[in-house]
């Protein structure tokens, strides 16, 4: 699977990039294939929204999230895609 990680504002580190690959893992137990993945990571005046939009044989699957710490906006927006 390739994911597409990206952000104008901000470098995107291998600790970054291992951080969102191992949320997307875990989408994993709903055994859909997952086409071209999507992360989106910018800076908004206090705090990081992370948008993400995955596509599946079944539908398009979207997520944002805000907070003040870059890597739970992560955690928060892949969290809700994992909920469902």
């Amino acid at each position: 699977m390739i994911l597409n990680i990206t952000s104008k504002q901000m470098e995107i580190t291998a600790a970054i990039r291992d951080h969102v690959e191992d949320r997307i893992d875990k989408l994993e137990k709903w055994q859909a294939h997952l086409i071209n993945p999507h992360i989106v990571l910018s800076k908004a005046q206090k705090e990081f929204v992370a948008d993400t939009t995955i596509n599946t044989p079944n539908g398009t699957l979207v997520a944002s999230a805000k907070h003040e710490d870059m890597y739970t906006a992560i955690a928060i927006s892949s969290a809700s895609l994992n909920d469902g």
